[in-house]
């Protein structure tokens, strides 16, 4: 297998791959996704990418920033995803003033208005 080969994922391939599939909790009756990763299978370690179906109607998530410095431009995905894998994640869904914290094995998500600000104080 050539080394182009080896960080490739064909059609075919893509297809048997297995599909998670996910309604966000802030809007479940709309939001219906169900996704491929294809990161892993090519070698990918910070870097995600998915192959994403959304079904006639349904939205991938609630709006939300990705991809830009806070505070940055919101947007609603309705096309294939990417993003990266980190140790932890902070995300943002400014319409719900709420954030999603991620770690590599759980998900929270916290009311803005819960959140407290950290004034560092000096030594003495």
């Amino acid at each position: 297998m050539s080394e182009v080969e080896r960080h490739l994922v064909r059609a075919g391939a893509a297809r048997e791959l297995p599909e998670f599939s996910f309604r966000h909790p802030l809007n479940p009756d709309a939001s219906e996704i169900h996704l491929r990763t294809l990161g892993a299978g090519t070698g990918l370690e910070r870097v995600a990418a998915s192959l994403a179906r959304v079904p006639p109607g349904k939205e991938s998530f609630v709006y939300h920033f990705m991809g830009f410095p806070a505070p940055g431009p919101g947007h609603q995905m309705r096309n294939p995803l990417g993003g990266e894998h980190r140790d932890f994640e902070i995300g943002y869904f400014p319409r719900h003033e709420k954030r999603l914290v991620r770690t590599r094995t759980s998900m929270a998500i916290v009311d803005d208005s819960a959140l407290e600000p950290f004034v560092p104080r000096p030594m003495k």
